[in-house]
């Protein structure tokens, strides 16, 4: 729908363009305030269309993601064309323009440019749902060392059976977005049950401790190949993805020497800003050989003197945990 309706503003603007520039700037700040109020319309109707989806599955006939895909394509490419019809329709010269003339069509672009996310988002649902009793074992009991199959894989499978089909069709940054918002979802799900009171997971020798932290850091290892190799975005533009938390978690399990520990909490620490108290704790709680009064005091110890902030992926991871509980 967007890019019928881009034509038809560009049709229209060019029909008042010639009869004045008077009513074409008059045409031109109906079309913008129209522009807010159809967007808020458009919304309202993928949701609907998401809802009956949601409903009944088999009417759609495998046709639900491709049309997600064409919505959020379309509305990615508005931004664009708000800065085109600045640029030849409206007539106040670039150098004289307001800041507040310039934003309105900032702003739209950047409305749409929400929208065209928010379409993403809906096709995440969909892959996490496909996925999400693979992704609701991770870092469980049944996780920890299987063999016959590997739960981190079945979920890579699922999403380049994804990536090699639908989404080929969606735009580069929209793909870029995409990875990057599924990379974080997929890490949700590790970190709410290792930071998890309820974890099935406890240790009591270190070889055990060892064999845990080993498939941590390989499926870290495998998740970061394989999200780079789909992503879709140039080496200059390259995704900093974050599955490097769970090596850095799987240091602080595998640590045989307790009073190094403090330092591998607070690389941790570093790194991830956000990392509080009690998480910390629960890591250390893992490990199966300390008490909850020996982990307070080393959290305390490793965290003491280190600035906090309420920022940074793993904020942002914990707001996703937040939701899935």
């Amino acid at each position: 729908m967007p890019r019928m309706l881009t034509n038809m503003i560009i049709e229209i603007l060019d029909m008042a363009k010639q009869m004045s520039d008077e009513i074409c700037q008059l045409i031109l700040s109906m079309i913008l305030q129209k522009l807010d109020e159809f967007r808020d319309l458009y919304v309202n109707e993928i949701n609907n269309y998401t809802k009956r989806y949601c409903r009944d599955r088999k009417l759609f006939q495998g046709n639900f993601i491709k049309q997600m895909i064409a919505n959020a394509n379309n509305c990615e490419s508005i931004p664009n064309f708000m800065l085109f019809i600045r640029k030849k329709y409206d007539r106040d010269d670039l150098s004289r323009s307001s800041r507040q003339q310039l934003d309105r069509y900032e702003t739209m672009g950047k409305i749409f440019k929400r929208t065209a996310e928010h379409c993403c988002e809906i096709i995440l649902q969909e892959l996490e749902l496909d996925t999400l009793k693979s992704l609701q074992i991770l870092f469980t009991r049944e996780w920890l060392g299987s063999t016959t199959k590997t739960y981190c894989r079945t979920i890579l499978s699922r999403t380049q059976d994804y990536w090699s089909s639908e989404l080929t069709h969606l735009k580069k940054p929209l793909l870029g977005f995409l990875s990057y918002t599924w990379h974080k979802r997929i890490l949700a799900h590790y970190l709410r049950n290792i930071f998890s009171r309820n974890v099935s997971i406890k240790f009591d020798k270190p070889v055990a401790r060892r064999m845990c932290a080993e498939q941590l850091r390989r499926e870290a290892s495998m998740l970061e190949k394989e999200f780079k190799s789909m992503d879709g975005t140039s080496a200059e533009n390259a995704i900093e993805y974050h599955f490097n938390i769970l090596s850095n978690i799987a240091g602080i399990l595998e640590q045989t020497n307790l009073d190094l520990i403090v330092l591998e909490i607070g690389t941790l620490a570093k790194k991830y800003p956000s990392l509080n108290r009690d998480q910390v704790i629960q890591i250390l709680l893992l490990r199966g050989d300390l008490i909850r009064k020996d982990a307070k005091e080393k959290a305390d110890s490793a965290l003491g003197n280190m600035p906090r902030s309420n920022q940074g992926i793993l904020f942002e991871i914990m707001e996703i945990i937040n939701q899935l509980n």
